[in-house]
């Protein structure tokens, strides 16, 4: 056998062994995050399912609202039970959008009210460069500038109605966002808070996106509760 040959071969292992290594690695390290968010459902007094397809039709609904043009959409790693009061779930979801594939997980979590929308971006995220380049405005949203310079330099709100911003967003939910470790987008509409990093979130972070949804939730005024309470006509655009 020609020394090319044998060359040939020996690389041929090399990567064969790589490859194989990658696969074994990538399935550890599933099962691990698969364990870690069943132990974690448990100790939040909750529920952890691999999948749950009678679920599949609400949540790609809410999946859509932050990749429009996501399809193929298929969810797993589910957890679902209460926090705060409030009925809340965790997800992955493999998609597929504009000839590549992606796997996000979202945090939802139930308001019980009928809120416009309303979106928080932390400073550096992809969505930021979404409200610069214009296409935000073009879909009717606003970016939102409050009194707060240090709160504007590291968020960017983005609403359709700005009295609704304005009020929501207040001194006391600045305050908490900015000492909040934690820096997901927030998005309200609906009937749902939803918290996204724009990739996959581990389960040792699950519980901080939870306590951000329902800080945050906790910090809107009472007045507006009663004012886009589920099922009430508000005078705002939706």
């Amino acid at each position: 056998m020609r020394l090319e040959d044998i060359l040939g071969l020996i690389l041929a292992a090399v990567m064969l062994g790589v490859l194989l290594t990658i696969l074994f690695w990538a399935l550890w390290a599933n099962r691990k995050r698969r364990i870690a968010l069943a132990r974690l459902a448990g100790t939040l007094g909750m529920q952890y399912l691999p999948s749950d397809p009678e679920g599949d039709a609400r949540r790609a609904l809410t999946f859509l609202r932050f990749f429009p043009h996501s399809k193929g959409h298929k969810f797993s790693q589910v957890v679902r039970g209460s926090f705060g009061g409030r009925s809340v779930e965790f997800f992955d979801c493999h998609y597929r959008q504009v000839g590549k594939s992606g796997l996000d997980s979202l945090v939802v979590m139930a308001t019980g009210a009928d809120f416009p929308r309303l979106a928080v971006w932390p400073e550096g995220s992809a969505e930021k460069q979404f409200v610069a380049s214009g296409l935000a405005r073009a879909g009717g949203f606003e970016d939102i500038d409050f009194e707060s310079h240090e709160f504007s330099k590291r968020f960017y709100v983005t609403a359709k109605d700005r009295k609704f911003a304005y009020a929501v967003v207040t001194p006391q939910a600045m305050e908490f966002l900015m000492g909040c470790p934690q820096h997901s987008c927030i998005e309200l509409s609906g009937g749902e808070a939803v918290a996204s990093t724009g990739g996959q979130i581990e389960a040792e972070e699950l519980p901080k996106h939870l306590t951000l949804l329902s800080g945050f939730l906790d910090r809107i005024p009472d007045y507006v509760w009663k004012d886009y309470a589920a099922g009430k006509v508000a005078g705002s655009a939706r």
